[in-house]
Formats: C-alpha cells, sequence, structure tokens
C-alpha cells in the first residue's frame, strides 16, 4: 500500500470543509496545511483557502447585516454587495453567494480587478464540475462576460 497519505489529505481536506461552511474559515490554513503540497489533493486545498479568503473578506468588512444594510441605502454599492457573497459564502450558502456575484459581474468586469468573476470560479472549484449549480452558473456567467 501507499501508506497513510491519501488517507490524511481526504481528512484534512475534510475538515477544512466542514469549517468553512461552520463560519471557522479562520481555521482553515491550520486544517489544510496537512496536505502534502506534491498530491492531487492540493489543488482542492489551494481552492478551500481562496474559499477561507472570501469568508475572511466578510469579516473584515464587518460582517452579513452592515453588507445588508448598506445594499438597502444603496443596492449599487459594489463593494457591500460583494461582502455579503462572501458572507453567504461563510456560511455554505453557495448559490446565494453566486447569485450576488453574478450581479457584481453583470454590473462591472473591473470591480476588484474581475474580482467577482474570480471568487465565482472558486466556487465553481468548491462544488465541483459535475454539480448542476456549477454548470447553471458557468452557463449564466459566459452570458453576462
Amino acid at each position: 500500500s501507499a501508506g497513510p497519505g491519501p488517507t490524511v489529505n481526504e481528512a484534512a481536506i475534510l475538515l477544512g470543509r466542514v469549517l468553512l461552511e461552520t463560519g471557522r474559515g479562520a481555521e482553515v490554513e491550520v486544517a489544510i496545511a496537512r496536505v502534502d503540497p506534491r498530491s492531487e489533493a492540493m489543488e482542492r486545498a489551494e481552492n478551500l483557502q481562496k474559499m477561507a479568503a472570501l469568508a475572511a473578506h466578510a469579516s473584515e468588512y464587518g460582517g452579513e447585516a452592515k453588507a445588508r444594510a448598506a445594499l438597502d441605502a444603496n443596492e449599487a454599492d459594489l463593494e457591500a454587495r460583494y461582502a455579503l457573497a462572501c458572507a453567504l459564502v461563510a456560511r455554505g450558502q453557495m448559490v446565494e453567494a453566486l447569485e450576488e456575484l453574478l450581479s457584481i459581474v453583470t454590473r462591472s468586469r473591473k470591480f476588484r480587478d474581475d474580482g467577482a468573476r474570480r471568487a465565482m470560479l472558486a466556487i465553481f472549484g468548491y462544488l465541483g464540475n459535475d454539480s448542476e449549480v456549477v454548470r447553471d452558473y458557468r452557463r449564466r456567467l459566459q452570458v453576462v462576460t
């Protein structure tokens, strides 16, 4: 057998996903530190890092309530919409996050240097290519870009 490698990698990824989706994104980095950089799991580990960074952005902004309040005041506030999308990622609500991000991409590709589209790609990677949600939003993204 190949030893314990793959199992450790899989466990680290699984733990990272659980931490992310239970609002503990800040701990993802520690969980995935055990992933072998030469393994095929590394790509998923890097993807989890991107997701954790999105989640962290929401708290840096001031959280979901603040983002929603800013959007109520001005629905063209793309920073607030991006922060809301990040907060939704932090709660594991990927479909809702994709919806907000698509709305940003539709309005502005320049925003955060195409950051909304890149965030969508990170979520696609997280959900996996065989996901119906990913297929749907990939199509919708192609229409607007």
